[in-house]
């Protein structure tokens, strides 16, 4: 088999990007989470997400290879609550990207490519199981939220 790919990303002393929250997102232990737009409560959208952050490195890898979107290029942060976190640890001139807003078809492409790899290749993937909840999870939301005219894309819990 193929070595594993080392996880990538930066830190929040560089630049602000989708790489650096993955980055802080995995080195806090946390997770990600999936956000509408409008907002829906007929969506639950309760997930883990810490198994899609844990497989970072791995997932963009495969995707680059699949030829499709990388799932955690649909993050994008809630700027109100990612400037608050800037600002209490300092970074006051640090800017906040505008938040990005996917149709589901474009989150479902991913998906319907990946969750195959990775039940094929569960050996590329720390924890297969959970990243599989996690990845189902999204893909059951992303119906949901096509249905419901909606717009997605990923948060960080930070």
């Amino acid at each position: 088999g193929r070595p594993r790919p080392a996880p990538r990303g930066g830190s929040l002393g560089a630049p602000l990007n989708s790489r650096s929250v993955r980055r802080q997102v995995n080195a806090m232990g946390t997770g990600f989470f999936v956000r509408l737009n409008p907002e829906t409560t007929s969506i639950d959208l309760n997930m883990d997400g810490r198994a899609l952050a844990l497989n970072d490195g791995a997932l963009t890898a495969r995707c680059e290879e699949l030829k499709v979107r990388p799932i955690l290029n649909f993050l994008s942060p809630d700027a109100e609550t990612l400037r608050g976190v800037l600002d209490s640890a300092g970074m006051y001139d640090v800017p906040i990207p505008p938040e990005a807003w996917f149709s589901p078809a474009e989150g479902l492409q991913t998906l319907s490519s990946l969750i195959p790899l990775v039940e094929a290749e569960r050996e590329w993937f720390s924890h297969p199981d959970a990243l599989l909840a996690d990845l189902r999870r999204i893909q059951d939301i992303l119906v949901q939220a096509a249905a419901a005219g909606a717009e997605w894309n990923l948060d960080a819990e930070l």
